[in-house]
């Protein structure tokens, strides 16, 4: 038997091997998977399934779900006049720079703490 102890916090980095062999399965057409001995789910699996329980929501992700679905909501709305964008190049920068701060926060808390 083979025992694998596993740190979800910090897994560690793909070897050179697996990330080929990741390149490789991600590259073939949905076609060509073989799904013949994978029984199909019925509904009633879905209405007994669990969230993942290392899945923790924060305020931070619900406040951003409402902002991204108010971007959204705009852009389909903006299909009829043709201003279909979800960001704009600079909202995506800012948003990008926000995140990056916030992650940036996390790891010297993480190396303070």
């Amino acid at each position: 038997m083979i025992a694998f102890d596993l740190n979800i916090a910090s897994p560690a980095p793909l070897t050179k091997t697996q990330k080929a062999e990741l390149t490789a399965i991600a590259s073939q057409p949905e076609a060509s998977i073989n799904h013949s001995d994978i029984s199909p789910l019925a509904d009633a699996f879905w209405q007994s399934a669990l969230r993942n329980p290392f899945y923790k929501t924060t305020e931070q992700d619900a406040d951003y779900d409402r902002w991204f679905h108010a971007k959204v909501q705009a852009s389909l709305d903006g299909l009829k006049d043709g201003t279909n964008r979800v960001l704009t190049d600079a909202e995506w920068q800012a948003r990008r720079g926000e995140l990056l701060a916030k992650l940036k926060a996390m790891h010297v808390a993480k190396r303070v703490g």
